[in-house]
């Protein structure tokens, strides 16, 4: 049978996109291939950073710090799309696969299934949606953070990168997240056991989420060791919005922490929300199913009260009906574990213990 990704592959037909997977082609899909290729575009950008530098007569381009982050937040974002390229195809083709006993989990042909999920697939691959949203953001830097200024400074080069490289990891997990929602919303064969395979599916999503924290660590290390400095020196150009928003607020570190622990929140909500999702969907299931044990309940009472068939038999289905009733009560609908919290917890303490330590270093 065909698969997911191959039916995405195949270009045109059906109102596919021509260009849809173009990145998992690209991509490795191994971890050694993933780091190598991370680390090849982080050295990348920072020697394409060096020579324009050294081309425009720019000296001290070795002590800029905001260099080195710039490359680190180009390696965690490439880390991120080299994670997701490799496992996400699989994951939807998985979801759905057969069990031992060869029931899939959602009551629909398969067809049905392959065509909502190429439909968030297609929606997924498109060019279009992450190119907007680099476009829209870096106009708002362009006319906000550098107040319209003219981009003088090879480090603005760097900046389009890691903001491309980020605007594709954003648009991504709101595709994910939209996938998702229409996955959920259809029926399933078995509550049961829907959390347990639905499990696979939010730990990617944690993946996705962990990769976060440290990437909003090297973000904020820009910002406050780089944007925040020069505007303080009264560097028009490097006018940080951010610094306008704090007006005579809370300044330095303080700021910074406030900042991280909101984005460290943001973090933890996106990781909610795709728990948030599937529960929803599991509950409104479970709910289907109870109501559809209850009414054949009531069927089998209302024969064993009028004595229209085998006592011992109505007996029996409804003994057996109030056993689906009480395990399907029982089912799971918040696909999580032990394991992803504990992962959770740890990443998003990175950002704040990252401040802690700059601080206690005087950095």
């Amino acid at each position: 049978m065909e698969t997911i990704r191959q039916s995405v592959e195949r270009g045109d037909e059906a109102g596919r996109e021509p260009n849809a997977y173009w990145l998992t082609r690209a991509l490795p899909q191994s971890t050694r291939g993933t780091l190598l290729t991370a680390g090849a575009v982080a050295a990348g950008l920072y020697v394409s950073g060096f020579v324009g530098a050294v081309l425009a007569g720019q000296s001290g381009y070795l002590r800029e710090t905001d260099f080195y982050l710039y490359a680190l937040g180009a390696f965690f974002e490439v880390v991120l799309l080299c994670n997701w390229s490799a496992r996400y195809p699989r994951l939807w083709q998985a979801l759905n696969a057969r069990t031992g006993e060869g029931e899939r989990l959602f009551d629909v042909p398969e067809d049905r299934y392959r065509e909502v999920v190429d439909r968030g697939l297609r929606r997924v691959y498109r060019l279009d949606g992450p190119v907007a949203l680099f476009a829209l953001y870096h106009l708002f830097i362009m006319l906000v953070l550098f107040q319209g200024g003219a981009f003088d400074h090879i480090r603005h080069w760097n900046l389009v990168v890691v903001n491309l490289l980020g605007a594709f990891a954003v648009y991504l997990f709101f595709g994910h997240l939209l996938l998702l929602r229409d996955v959920v919303a259809l029926p399933v064969t078995d509550v049961d056991a829907a959390a347990d395979r639905f499990e696979a599916v939010i730990d990617f999503g944690l993946l996705v989420i962990v990769e976060w924290f440290p990437a909003v660590t090297v973000l904020f290390a820009y910002v406050f060791e780089t944007l925040y400095g020069a505007v303080s020196g009264g560097d028009r150009l490097w006018a940080s919005f951010l610094t306008i928003l704090l007006g005579g607020g809370p300044s330095g570190a303080t700021a910074e922490l406030l900042l991280l622990l909101g984005f460290t929140v943001v973090g933890v909500v996106a990781f909610v929300a795709t728990l948030l999702l599937v529960h929803t969907g599991l509950a409104a299931a479970r709910r289907r199913e109870l109501r559809a044990i209850r009414r054949e309940y009531e069927e089998f009472y209302e024969l064993w009260k009028a004595e229209s068939e085998s006592t011992e038999r109505l007996a029996t289905g409804m003994d057996i009906l109030e056993r689906q009733q009480a395990s399907v009560k029982a089912a799971r609908t918040w696909p999580y574990n032990a394991s992803m919290v504990l992962r959770l917890g740890i990443a998003s303490q990175i950002p704040v213990l990252s401040l802690v330590a700059r601080v206690l270093t005087g950095g």
